[in-house]
């Protein structure tokens, strides 16, 4: 269960999940209850015998990346969301979760699960990184590339239900920035200029509640940002929201893409060179006569 063995399954019969993790990764320090040799894998006997046993089955989220906030919502929250509709709101169901997702945490985890309303079922969190339990429950792929349509849809349509009553019209055009240190702009005072020309206001997610990024993300027409964990709340607009995602020239990552694509969103993408060097990591530097251009043809559509 640890946040840092991205939480492998297995079981006696040969039913395992993240397998290959533990086959290449743990140091003795994180899982010193395991040996890796040549012809297997082996768990300490004593170990397992001294792992915590719990009763009763429970929904189990994979990603060791738990201070992310794209993995965590759009491969974690989303999963859980599946499971939940799958099998309905059940005493005997509860969330597991490591108590090492708390190291060196950027998001209050807790506080977003009640934020999409899993605050439903019980959440235990594990202190042990090996335990044993009855029953464990999960989706197999978690992967945005993966996923069908529908069940991206089912959870925008489930959020857009459950803040009805909190919802601002749909008229805000939104430039996301990041106040680093990964792929910030280079040049966001020439960027805010020219984008204040079309009424574009910039905001900043960092220290912002899941409450108010949903909400902030519900209001918008528009939406701006730089290729970051924070267009993951893509995942709440509502239909026909425009976007443009700005990509590091060095790589092209397709999943703000994706979710756009699954959630008929208008999409647009620019390609943006690196400052200092060629880093995915790097500050941007956007071309805003390219900007410009892209810019009308994605608010053309209607």
């Amino acid at each position: 269960m640890s946040r840092f063995t991205e939480g492998s399954v297995f079981d006696r019969s040969g039913v395992s999940r993240g397998f290959g993790f533990l086959q290449t990764s743990p140091t003795l320090s994180r899982a010193p209850w395991l040996t890796n040799e040549s012809d297997g894998l082996r768990v300490a006997e004593k170990a397992l015998a001294e792992a915590p046993y719990y009763q009763q089955s429970y929904l189990i989220f994979y990603n060791g990346n738990l201070h992310n906030h794209y993995h965590w919502l759009a491969e974690g929250l989303l999963s859980l969301d599946i499971l939940s509709r799958a099998l309905g709101l059940n005493s005997s169901l509860k969330i597991a979760l490591p108590k090492s997702m708390d190291i060196n945490a950027l998001l209050d985890h807790r506080e977003t699960l009640r934020a999409v309303g899993l605050d439903k079922y019980d959440v235990v969190e594990f202190e042990a990184s090996l335990i044993k339990v009855q029953e464990a429950i999960w989706v197999e792929s978690d992967l945005v590339e993966s996923m069908p349509a529908i069940y991206l849809k089912d959870f925008q349509q489930r959020i857009s239900a459950l803040y009805a009553g909190l919802r601002s019209p749909r008229n805000r055009r939104l430039l996301v920035a990041r106040r680093g240190p990964a792929r910030t702009f280079h040049n966001i005072e020439q960027v805010q200029a020219f984008l204040s020309r079309y009424d574009f206001e910039t905001v900043y997610l960092e220290g912002m509640s899941m409450v108010d990024q949903i909400l902030l993300f519900q209001s918008a027409e528009f939406i701006i940002g730089v290729h970051g964990a924070g267009l993951a709340n893509l995942l709440f607009c509502e239909p026909g929201t425009k976007v443009i995602e700005l990509m590091p020239s060095v790589e092209m990552r397709p999943f703000f893409w994706l979710i756009s694509e699954k959630l008929d969103l208008v999409y647009g993408l620019q390609f943006c060179p690196t400052v200092p060097d060629q880093n995915f990591r790097a500050a941007l530097n956007v071309d805003t006569s390219r900007l410009q251009a892209l810019l009308r043809m994605v608010d053309a559509h209607l």
